[in-house]
């Protein structure tokens, strides 16, 4: 457990502020682009103002298939 507990500190400490220095800041652009989620593809197609709007709308379909098959 504390190999397992080091690796995931060194991850998280290192290897991720190594990946994001190498990437030249990708994480930090993809996270801009998901906080401007009305500004995406998706988000234009379908309307859909947040992500949680869409995540509602998805979760709401899915349980009405459900109601439907049952």
């Amino acid at each position: 457990m504390n190999n397992a507990m080091d690796n995931n500190r060194t991850l998280y400490e290192q290897d991720w502020t190594a990946y994001h220095e190498a990437t030249g800041y990708k994480i930090s652009a993809d996270e801009d682009y998901i906080d401007r989620f009305n500004e995406t593809v998706y988000s234009q197609l379908t309307g859909f103002e947040t992500m949680e709007d869409a995540q509602d709308a998805f979760v709401s379909a899915v349980n009405d298939a459900a109601d439907l098959a049952a």
